[in-house]
């Protein structure tokens, strides 16, 4: 139980990961996607700097935890 414990939070760190760096590399693609869910134009530019860093902090508490 430990050991598929542990896969399940590596492959979500990975998961987050990569999913936070790449939209840290990609703003602009990240500010039209949020367009297309319907985000308020607004709010655009501080979810696009927000939603990665969440998901990298994500990470630190799945590799730390």
């Amino acid at each position: 139980m430990d050991t598929l414990l542990l896969v399940v939070r590596l492959v979500l760190a990975l998961l987050f990961g990569v999913a936070g760096a790449l939209k840290l590399c990609e703003q602009a693609e990240l500010r039209t996607t949020l367009a297309a869910f319907g985000v308020p134009e607004l709010v655009r530019p501080m979810l696009a700097f927000a939603l990665p860093l969440v998901e990298l902090c994500l990470v630190r508490a799945l590799h730390g935890a």
